[in-house]
């Protein structure tokens, strides 16, 4: 490898840098071309109080004993997370009444039913059109050794697999 190849490749992954760079909108100010932990702007000191974002706690119950991916708290309330638009507790920033953007900061909205609140590849809409329904599977803890124990049913999605299509020899003739 050349000192000029080096070069290049290094060029290139620096232009890649800058624009996933300039992808990032700041959840703080909604500024697109850095992230919450890289900006400068002002922002009001009751604001400042208000929008502390907490770390290390489970979203659910406020544990500091586990995340929100291991929390067994059921139900789909979050008391516990901090909204970055309004800086109120108790709702993702998706969900606030303040952000009539929902899920998408520069505007736009689910493809095939219009909500802002969840992107295409989740829509309910397009996953029933496609026949895939949310399926409840059994899951063995720890504290379960047996099937016939209190088991903790979970709705998971199934992982849908695409068919390879088989592509037809061409036959060329000379």
């Amino acid at each position: 490898v050349t000192e000029e190849e080096d070069q290049r490749k290094a060029q290139k992954r620096l232009e890649k840098k800058r624009k996933r760079e300039l992808k990032k909108i700041c959840f703080r100010c909604r500024a697109a071309g850095h992230s919450m932990n890289e900006c400068t702007a002002e922002i009001p000191d009751e604001l400042k109080q208000k929008r502390e974002v907490k770390t290390g706690i489970c979203y659910k119950c406020g544990s500091t004993e586990h995340r929100l991916n291991q929390c067994t708290v059921k139900g789909d309330s979050f008391a516990y997370a901090t909204c970055f638009v309004c800086g109120k507790q108790g709702h993702w920033s998706r969900l606030c009444p303040d952000n009539p953007n929902g899920l998408y900061p520069n505007g736009g909205c689910c493809n095939e039913c219009g909500s802002k609140q969840h992107f295409k590849r989740d829509c309910p809409t397009l996953l029933k059109k496609q026949g895939i329904d949310d399926q409840q599977l059994t899951c063995l803890t720890a504290t379960t050794s047996n099937i016939d124990d209190n088991v903790e049913l979970v709705t998971v999605k199934p992982v849908e697999t695409k068919k390879k299509s088989l592509k037809r020899l061409k036959i060329v003739k000379f």
